[in-house]
């Protein structure tokens, strides 16, 4: 078809499938700006990482951010739309141009008469379809204007680079001062953490329920200073039968009875929460305060011996410890274990020795509290999760939001000689809201089938953390 030759000019000039290739890349254009936007507004939502003080200019100039992004999105669409209608719309009026050249083409055989009427009639129609397309071809243009004021930059409105920016740097600032100030102590609690830990695994050995016959040389070092050291001591190097499956109770925590909702109401306050308030031997009145399951068994740190040997034995009748000489050393070394944990940043910590996917499982749970010198929660975890990083003991560490506390979550292994993963750790630090004071809950276990299980106890342990005055 060539409508200049017919009619004088071509009334619709336009390239369909240039038009398409355009529709193509205005569509992937509002895509990535729709994306762009969600993750935008992801990062600054009000549950998100971005909590505190100094996350508040970062979280208002994100949400300006995200603003432009919908309008300049919007206005991609709008386009976006009436370019469709000019494509659509070129591909109708060529249409139109074809019909009109046929019309042209079918009047005579020969050239045709420039007066004959017809064709004038044909010409005028020609001229009419080019005012139309052009009508088109400006509204189209009017969009496109519309498009570009949209990507246009007010210089005198907000910098947003700029801002994020000074936010960013200001939070730099706060967590480089809290790590100056507070770094060396939160160290040294995780430090007391894993010392206290490698103590505490030591008791389902006795039980028979953790691998390994060979107490740690730690143990033997409190062993030797504890009351009834020989008989403790011949008790630790004596080692103990592995326990059948079916003597140990099945974890109420176990995933089968967590789908239950047991887990949610044991640890989350219903009867026999394994709250620490109102224990006789709780330590943490005033300072941390947690939930775990009524499996874990807390090691008695009460001053009172009275106290300390009610505890223990309650945890010998709890076990169902029937043999004397096991259940001699292992309360000799429940009382050595709870001399260990009168000072220092530790609080409380516990054992399990339960039945778990069939087989007997074990793991240990101790809470330390830490003076957190920020109110800030973003400047907290952020200068702890540094701190941890530097220690070189975790494989990862990072800013998780628990619920609606930010935490930091921390996971190590401890590898043995023989280069095999020995035992996995999941430590979690969380700020107490309203209190310049951290928690920090680590558990350990050597039940590497199921990590996932016992990570969902020190998580919610972790989340549960709170002050009583």
């Amino acid at each position: 078809m060539n409508p200049d030759r017919f009619l004088g000019l071509d009334p619709t000039p336009g390239d369909l499938r240039a038009a398409d290739e355009v529709t193509k890349v205005l569509r992937s254009c509002v895509v990535a700006l729709s994306e762009g936007r969600r993750r935008v507004e992801h990062t600054a939502r009000p549950d998100g990482l971005w909590q505190g003080a100094h996350a508040a200019a970062i979280v208002d100039t994100l949400t300006a951010y995200a603003g432009r992004l919908r309008a300049l999105e919007d206005a991609v669409v709008d386009f976006l739309q009436a370019w469709q209608q000019w494509r659509h719309g070129i591909a109708g009026r060529q249409d139109e141009t074809a019909a009109l050249v046929e019309a042209v083409t079918q009047l005579v055989d020969g050239p045709v008469d420039s007066a004959d009427p017809r064709r004038e009639a044909l010409l005028r129609q020609a001229g009419a379809l080019r005012d139309r397309h052009q009508i088109a071809a400006d509204q189209t243009g009017a969009a496109a204007e519309a498009l570009i004021a949209a990507t246009t930059v007010d210089q005198e409105g907000r910098d947003l680079p700029v801002d994020l920016q000074r936010g960013l740097l200001a939070l730099e600032a706060a967590v480089e001062q809290w790590l100056a100030e507070s770094a060396a102590d939160l160290r040294h609690a995780t430090e007391t953490i894993s010392s206290v830990t490698e103590l505490t695994a030591v008791v389902p050995q006795l039980v028979g329920v953790a691998p390994g016959s060979d107490a740690s040389p730690e143990a033997l070092r409190i062993a030797a200073a504890a009351p009834g050291s020989h008989r403790l001591i011949t008790a630790l190097h004596r080692g103990t039968p592995e326990r059948p499956a079916e003597e140990l109770s099945d974890a109420s925590f176990a995933s089968e009875v967590r789908a239950e909702g047991a887990l949610a109401d044991r640890v989350r306050g219903a009867p026999h929460a394994g709250d620490l308030e109102g224990r006789p031997h709780d330590r943490t009145h005033g300072a941390g305060r947690h939930r775990r399951p009524p499996d874990f068994h807390e090691v008695p740190v009460d001053p009172s011996v009275e106290d300390r040997l009610l505890g223990q034995t309650a945890i010998l009748d709890e076990l169902s410890i029937a043999d004397p000489a096991q259940r001699e050393g292992l309360g000799w070394y429940l009382e050595a274990l709870s001399r260990s944990v009168t000072a220092g940043a530790v609080v409380s910590t516990a054992f399990c020795a339960v039945r778990l996917g069939g087989t007997p499982s074990s793991a240990t749970l101790t809470v330390a509290v830490h003076p957190a010198a920020a109110e800030d929660p973003l400047v907290f975890t952020t200068g702890a999760a540094r701190a941890l990083l530097t220690t070189g003991a975790y494989e990862s560490v990072a800013q998780e939001n628990l619920g609606r506390t930010l935490a930091v979550v921390a996971r190590g292994r401890v590898i043995g000689d023989d280069g095999l993963t020995y035992s996995q750790d999941v430590t979690v630090v969380v700020p107490v809201a309203g209190h310049r004071l951290a928690v920090v809950v680590s558990l350990s276990t050597t039940d590497l089938a199921h990590v996932a299980t016992y990570e969902a106890v020190v998580r919610d342990a972790a989340a549960s953390a709170r002050v009583l005055t």
